[in-house]
């Protein structure tokens, strides 16, 4: 295994990362926090319910929500690329 599985993971943190280079960290932190409270909360409730292995779902939920909440925020982001280029130097 070379790290192939990880790249999509990889390009969001990527993203998140760059959000705290351009001067925008609330952009960063709303996805992080969105992330890690789907985690938490899909994946108690599944180890309540379920059984404990199910709480690996938290972790695929909270993963999926990091990706989709940091997907809008870089849309909204690229949209206004040049005021916030602009903005940061």
């Amino acid at each position: 295994m070379d790290g192939e599985h990880l790249v999509p993971i990889s390009k969001h943190w990527a993203v998140a990362c760059a959000f705290f280079t351009l001067n925008k960290p609330s952009y960063a932190m709303y996805s992080i926090l969105c992330g890690l409270v789907t985690n938490v909360t899909v994946g108690f409730i599944c180890s309540r319910i379920i059984s404990f292995e199910y709480a690996t779902l938290g972790l695929l939920a909270g993963s999926v929500a990091f990706a989709v909440v940091s997907g809008l925020f870089t849309r909204e982001f690229f949209k206004n690329l040049d005021y916030y280029y602009y903005s940061t130097f």
